[in-house]
């Protein structure tokens, strides 16, 4: 199981990808986390079945800009 954090730019808030390389998973913790913006991107991950580097690729745009 691989595991990525990435911190944000603008807010006290850290984005977690955990998965296999066929299924990843996306955690928020910090000020944004309760965002509805957020929330609607770590449903919608939960959903849909993306994989490591797709929602790497998400954790690393929700990191630049929330």
């Amino acid at each position: 199981m691989a595991e990525r954090t990435y911190k944000s730019r603008k807010s006290n808030t850290t984005y977690i990808v955990t998965g296999e390389p066929s299924r990843a998973f996306l955690q928020a913790t910090g000020e944004m986390a309760t965002s509805n913006k957020v929330i609607k991107q770590m449903e919608d991950i939960r959903r849909g079945a993306y994989d490591f580097a797709t929602v790497d690729w998400m954790a690393r745009q929700l990191s630049n800009t929330f």
